[in-house]
């Protein structure tokens, strides 16, 4: 999986900011 890097950096990006937008909302 070397070949898309940007993907996996991709991914945990969008789930931290998922993250932080609910949080945000929740509070």
């Amino acid at each position: 999986m070397d070949e898309f890097p940007r993907f996996d950096l991709a991914g945990q990006v969008a789930l931290v900011t998922g993250a932080a937008r609910g949080l945000g909302r929740a509070i």
